[in-house]
Formats: structure tokens, C-alpha cells, sequence
């Protein structure tokens, strides 16, 4: 079979199949990027990343979060027609329900505006009207129309201001507008589109339909493993190749897809340009090497065609577990001196952490990010490429908040993290070496990295605590909406207050500390 890099490859696939033209077609699944012509809504400073799939307390988020102050002017993205006003179509508007707004594109595609202004000017009273007079349900508005202004109406009410805004193709189907925003000149501060299934907030299981659910069947058939037809559907077929992948992997075979799962196959996505560490789609006279290896050692790599594909990373999968060596389908320097062979370079790469049996369970993964899987066994003292875990997490949330773009904040130390921190190396005059180390750490405001975070995740943190688990934190409030400042690791009066606001939001005790509960709601634990 024709064996295509694993995730990066099936995203680029998905993204020529699903991306539409305005008007010309409708998504196949909820979640689906497109490319969609629109007037930006937000006229004034603003900003915004793509927040679709990102976690909240309801589950997943299915829209993006545009950031601006109070009273910034809100515009119609399209021509068309004012189809609700507060969720209702009589004129009355439902001024105890202020404020969103609906609007039906000439084209049959619609937005939704929600978080519009509900306050008096330079108040918080509640009392205010966030839509220009004379926008009621039936008016016709043209695209750079005024029809509102931001605001933190419903439940924006205790964090940042911000417009909730959401595209529905004319099926009613929710599509992820990120793309067409950022090209219509939206300040996109993030980086990037988020990954769907591994940047995804959601457990995949059973009856579940979506994006995320297609993204996963195609990689789990570029992986070997019978799907069915690849519909965005999870059905007994789909949850049958999960628990074949599971077992291969030492993950308990529950068919769920949570964390850990999703962590296995984004290692299986890496892809090392240096070609130092094999792994799914690598090819050469290295490969031949290693399947000839795997078969010495009793395992049936397929034949030696210099190909690593499925019978080769079975291979791999099966010696590494053998030989309780971390088992995720990438062979680095631990793996060729199990085997026997002399690593191509010094670079422990993929399996120089814990030597443990690499078994997690994902069975009670409800999508947040805990650290109860195998993914806290590869804190090794310096990071590099091939690295995964809680460790590079924070490494990519300190790179962001540094104004450097390390790709999705999902734990991987692939290719972008390593040009983002050669980037920052170079800025600051540092050994531009890709390598992260206590020089490196102290350059980015952190202490340095050695076998743990300087605060212990059991750890509260209140004001006054310092360290990456501060940046993860104020990371999270960030996405959540809540102005904490800069993201430097420094607990101050902003993250305090971010905090207790955010306590107060989910009815927790608003004490501005942050131990387990309001880490298990911030989804941090």
C-alpha cells in the first residue's frame, strides 16, 4: 500500500478535499475547515488564534474567540439578512436575552454573533444594548455593515470581552472559519490551524461524528488498520481498529480515543528531517538495516525493501515492548543499540526516557490534559527533537508567549518546535543548536528543565509562584478568556485576579489559589 506520513499528510489531504468556495458547497462534518469569502467582523484592534476543538467546561469549543475590548464596532461579514436577534425572530428581540445575532448570508451560509455588548458604556451593569438601532430581525445589511459592538454578554460575563463567532454551512452544519479569517486580514496571534484530533479537546468513542473522527480514520488507515469507509462516522469498524491500535501500543483496548491514545499517534506523526531517528514513511539503506535487524531478533519487519511501513512498524512496536523500551514506533539511538546497530548520532532522540513498559490507560480519559499517562515518562534533562510530554508542552507555551510560533502546544518536539527554538536561540546568541538545556530554559524566564517542573503539578500555586506550570497556567486562563498579563511565569496581581475570577465563574471558592479542583477545571491536571 502507498504508505503517506501519518498526520501532517492526511490534514493536507482532508484540507484540498473539504475546503469550499462561499456558496458553491456545504461541509461533510462538523468541525470542517473551509476557505470562505468574508469582510473580517471585527473592525478595531483585535486579536485571535484558532480556539476551535480547544477544551471548555462543556466539552469542546465549537466556534472562534475574537478578543477586543468593550464597545470595538462588530460588521456584517456578508450581505444578507438579520435572521435572529437574541435567538428569537419577533421584533420584540428578547432584550432580557441581549445579546447575539444571527445573520443569514444571500448565499445560505450563516454567522452567529454571541458575547455582543450588554453593559452601559464604561460599566459592567448589565443594563446596555450591544446592537446598532434599527438592526431587528428581517433587516437586510450589506458586507462592513456596523450591527454591534463586543462586549461579554452571557457567560463572557466574568473574563475578557470578546466576539464568539461561529460560520454554518447551508446545511446548519458548524465549520471552522479560522482559515477564512485569518485571510480576511484578522490579527491571527496564534499558530496555525489546531490539530482536530490530537489539539482536540474531545474523547472519541463510539456514535461520536465528526472532523476530528475523519482526521482519525485516515491515519488509522495509512497505519494499516481496516476503518470501513472514512466518513467522520466512529462506528463498530472505527472502534475496532482503535482497539487493535491500543493493544498494539500497551494502551488499554477500551476503543475510547483520549489523551493517551491521541499522544501514541502523534509520535507515530513524527518526522525527523535530519533522518537520524526512523519512523513511519522513512525510507533508505537505514531502513533495510533495521528490518534486517528485526528479523535476527525474531521479528517479521516484512521484506528488506527499505520501506518502513506497517509490517515494519509492527516490528518495531513488538521488539520495543520486549525489550520495555518506549514504545512509540520510533527508532532512535535506544532502539539500533537494543538491536544492536550504533546510532546513527549521539542524539538519544525518541526512547532515551524511562525504560518503563510504556502501558497507559485511556479508559477514563475524559479530554483534559492530565498528566496520569505515559506521556510523564519522557522528562529527560534537555530537550530536543523526538522529545514528548508535559515538559515540551510548557517549552512550546513559553516559545508562544515569547512571540515565536512552535506549532500546536500538544507536547511533540517536532520540526516547528525545533525552528522556533533555533529561532529564539539565535535572538538571544545562544548555541542555535535546536537543543533545549538550562541555558536555554533561563533565556526563556524558566527555571532550568531537569527531570521535573520547578512546581510539582500537586503543587498550589498562589501568588508569588514562578515556573512553567504558572505559564501553563495563565496559558489556559488565556484561552479561556481571562486577561492574565504577560505569559512569563510570574503568579502577579493579573493571574491572581484572573484566577479568582475564573473560581467564581465555575462556583468554585474564589480564594486565587490553584490547587486540584480548579485545575481539574481548567483542565491542567
Amino acid at each position: 500500500m502507498n504508505f503517506r506520513r501519518l498526520l501532517f499528510v492526511p490534514l493536507l489531504v482532508m484540507t484540498l478535499l473539504t475546503s469550499v468556495l462561499a456558496g458553491v458547497a456545504v461541509a461533510v462534518d462538523i468541525g470542517e475547515p473551509v476557505e470562505y469569502d468574508l469582510t473580517f467582523p471585527v473592525d478595531g484592534p483585535h486579536y485571535f488564534s484558532d480556539t476551535f476543538w480547544a477544551g471548555r467546561s462543556h466539552g469542546f469549543h465549537e466556534g472562534q474567540d475574537i478578543m477586543a475590548d468593550k464597545m470595538v464596532p462588530i460588521v456584517a461579514v456578508s450581505d444578507g439578512v438579520v435572521r435572529l436577534v437574541n435567538w428569537t425572530s419577533r421584533q420584540s428581540m428578547n432584550p432580557d436575552r441581549c445579546c447575539s445575532l444571527v445573520l443569514r448570508h444571500d448565499d445560505g451560509w450563516e454567522s452567529w454573533y454571541i458575547h455582543l455588548n450588554n453593559d452601559t458604556p464604561g460599566t459592567d451593569d448589565g443594563q446596555g444594548w450591544g446592537i446598532v438601532e434599527g438592526i431587528t430581525p428581517g433587516t437586510r445589511v450589506t458586507a462592513g455593515q456596523h450591527i454591534a459592538w463586543v462586549g461579554d454578554s452571557g457567560n463572557a460575563e466574568n473574563v475578557a470581552p470578546q466576539l464568539h463567532y461561529e460560520l454554518h454551512d447551508p446545511s446548519g452544519t458548524i465549520v471552522n472559519p479560522y482559515r477564512a479569517l485569518v485571510a480576511a486580514g484578522g490579527n491571527d496571534v496564534g499558530t496555525g490551524d489546531r490539530d482536530p484530533l490530537v489539539g482536540g479537546a474531545r474523547v472519541l468513542a463510539l456514535g461520536v461524528v465528526g472532523y476530528d473522527v475523519r482526521v482519525l480514520q485516515q491515519i488509522l488507515t495509512n497505519l494499516g488498520y481496516s476503518v470501513g469507509t472514512i466518513d467522520g462516522r466512529f462506528g463498530a469498524s472505527t472502534e475496532a481498529a482503535v482497539k487493535a491500535f491500543q493493544s498494539a501500543f500497551g494502551i488499554t483496548p477500551d476503543g475510547r480515543v483520549g489523551r493517551t491514545t491521541k499522544t501514541a499517534l502523534a509520535g507515530l506523526s513524527f518526522s525527523d528531517p535530519t533522518g537520524d531517528i526512523l519512523s513511519v514513511g522513512s525510507t533508505g539503506p537505514r531502513v533495510v538495516e533495521l528490518q534486517d535487524l528485526l528479523k535476527e531478533k525474531g521479528y517479521d519487519a516484512g521484506p528488506s525493501d527499505g520501506v518502513f511501513g506497517p509490517s515494519t512498524l509492527a516490528a518495531v512496536i513488538a521488539f520495543q515492548k520486549a525489550e520495555r523500551l518506549w514504545v512509540d514506533g520510533l527508532v532512535g539511538s535506544a532502539t539500533l543499540r537494543a538491536l544492536g546497530a550504533a546510532p546513527a548520532v549521539s542524539d538519544p532522540g525518541d526512547d532515551a526516557s524511562d525504560p518503563g513498559d510504556g502501558s497507559s490507560d485511556d479508559s477514563s480519559d475524559d479530554g483534559s490534559d492530565d498528566a496520569s499517562d505515559d506521556t510523564t515518562n519522557d522528562v529527560v534533562e534537555t530537550l530536543r527533537l523526538g522529545s514528548r510530554g508535559p515538559a515540551v508542552e510548557e517549552l512550546q507555551a513559553l516559545l508562544a508567549s515569547k512571540g515565536y510560533r512552535p506549532g500546536p502546544s500538544d507536547g511533540v518536539f517536532g520540526t516547528k518546535t525545533r525552528t522556533a527554538v533555533v529561532a529564539f536561540q539565535t535572538d538571544e546568541g545562544l548555541t542555535s543548536d535546536g537543543l533545549v538545556g538550562p541555558a536555554t530554559m533561563k533565556a526563556l524566564g524558566d527555571a532550568p528543565v531537569s527531570g521535573g517542573d520547578s512546581t510539582a503539578s500537586t503543587d498550589i500555586l498562589s501568588t508569588g509562584s514562578r515556573g512553567v506550570q504558572v505559564v501553563v497556567l495563565q496559558d489556559r486562563l488565556s484561552d479561556e478568556g481571562y486577561k492574565v498579563g504577560p505569559h512569563d511565569g510570574v503568579f502577579g496581581p493579573l493571574t491572581h485576579a484572573a484566577v479568582i475570577a475564573f473560581q467564581r465563574n465555575k462556583n468554585l471558592v474564589p480564594d486565587g489559589k490553584v490547587g486540584p479542583r480548579t485545575r481539574g477545571a481548567l483542565g491542567i491536571l
